[in-house]
């Protein structure tokens, strides 16, 4: 130690600034090497904030309305990139993107199942718990009108609709059995994209480990992507 103060000391300054421009890189890197040993769920960001902040409220409503968690996580980055406070140019807002009308079509399914008012306005939807939740019961009503459709077409009716998808599907340009969209031949370029989207981050996130164990019946073995 004595010698390499020593040595330091005796360097001039360009040769002492340039040694220590050297440190501060060998540092970062071994730095994020270490970053990169972590598990891959905190390794998953949207704007600084992983998804470990939102996974207890993501499993809590993927338990109580029976939704996959990774197609929530699928959405939510697609959606927002996990930014809470995002509006869209359409109004959308949160997480998950929720309209006003359905924020108020989640909350009258909600009272139709006979859960307790929580009290909650579209005032609130900048809550991550509260988007997520409306989100998912949304989802639920989605699951419930498309029962055995594939994750990709329910996307596409959280996208453009389900009225929108239920005319796709009646249409044999657009559907070849009436359940199922023929997902090339979407007309919406946006819906098509945005389920191509969905597809590949639904992936992404179900092959994470226990990500998909708080699913209740009718999951990923049910339902294909």
């Amino acid at each position: 130690i004595y010698r390499f103060a020593k040595w330091l000391l005796g360097l001039s300054l360009p040769a002492f600034l340039l040694f220590i421009i050297l440190m501060g890189a060998a540092f970062a890197a071994v730095m994020g090497s270490i970053g990169g040993l972590s598990g891959n769920y905190a390794n998953i960001q949207g704007s600084g904030t992983t998804i470990n902040e939102y996974s207890p409220y993501v499993i809590k409503y993927a338990q109580m309305y029976g939704i996959e968690p990774a197609y929530i996580y699928a959405t939510m980055e697609a959606e927002s990139d996990f930014r809470p406070n995002l509006v869209s140019s359409a109004g959308a807002s949160g997480l998950l993107q929720v309209m006003p009308v359905t924020f108020e079509h989640a909350k009258q399914l909600m009272k139709a199942d006979g859960e307790k008012d929580d009290g909650y306005t579209y005032a609130d939807i900048f809550e991550p718990e509260v988007n997520i939740k409306y989100a998912v019961r949304y989802f639920k009503y989605l699951k419930e009108t498309f029962p055995k459709a594939t994750i990709k077409t329910r996307a596409a009716a959280y996208n453009a609709g389900p009225g929108s998808v239920q005319g796709w599907l009646s249409n044999p340009a657009y559907s070849s059995d009436g359940v199922n969209l023929i997902y090339d031949n979407i007309p919406y370029a946006e819906t098509n994209a945005y389920v191509k989207k969905i597809e590949q981050l639904f992936e992404k996130y179900s092959k994470m480990d226990g990500i998909n164990s708080t699913t209740h019946s009718g999951g990923i073995g049910n339902q294909g992507v």
